[in-house]
């Protein structure tokens, strides 16, 4: 895939822009007023990538460039949204849900090569905010990418599972099902986005090493 088919599909993945950027502006890119990016790529391709694409652009070069998104409960939602390729209307806040979450923080970790930890700890309220939506779903034993989570329930009583044997097996059963539902969903779109990565034909960087990983983590 080329890079101009990349950016003006609608289709790519925050990580492949932003490595189709670096490929073709250089870290100097990271600098840029959103406008400028605009600009640069409609002046070099001769038409101008999708809003979407962007946005998706802009989430993911923010990641690199401000540890804003593991602070700020906007930053956060606006991010996981829009890289999990959500509409985003200007003057509109939406919250993101379990699966733009699931998504947002994993390719922040794939970005960023590890998260949480030091500028990449996650705020308190966030780590509140992420429980309680994975509390409603009934998973009180999150992924682990979602382990930076406060919970703040205890799961089922003791006594209740002693007492009501069947209650407890249906209660993790049904959290297993939410639980894997969320990682299939973040896998499939995981191997996704690394296929996309490792077809683009760069012109300044060198991918052999990365698409022999990117072979690995597939045909594990």
């Amino acid at each position: 895939m080329t890079k101009k088919e990349l950016y003006l599909s609608g289709e790519g993945f925050g990580a492949a822009l932003l490595v189709a950027a670096l490929d073709d502006f250089t870290t100097e890119f990271l600098e840029w007023e959103p406008e400028t990016i605009e600009m640069e790529l409609r002046e070099r391709y001769g038409a101008t990538p999708s809003r979407g694409t962007l946005d998706r652009l802009g989430a993911a070069r923010g990641l690199l460039s401000s540890n804003i998104f593991y602070k700020d409960m906007a930053s956060f939602n606006i991010v996981c949204r829009c890289l999990n390729f959500r509409s985003m209307l200007p003057g509109n806040f939406v919250p993101a849900d379990l699966h733009d979450i699931m998504w947002g923080v994993t390719e922040a970790d794939i970005l960023l090569g590890g998260t949480d930890g030091g500028d990449t700890e996650f705020a308190p309220s966030l780590r509140l905010y992420v429980g309680k939506l994975l509390e409603e779903q009934g998973i009180l034993d999150p992924p682990r990418l979602l382990r930076f989570a406060a919970m703040t329930k205890l799961g089922m009583d003791n006594q209740e599972i002693a007492d009501l044997p069947d209650l407890g097996s249906i209660f993790e059963a049904n959290q297993a099902d939410s639980r894997k539902e969320l990682e299939d969903v973040a896998v499939a779109k995981l191997k996704m986005m690394l296929t996309q990565i490792g077809s683009l034909r760069l012109e300044g960087s060198n991918l052999e090493d990365y698409g022999k990983r990117i072979s690995g983590i597939l045909n594990a």
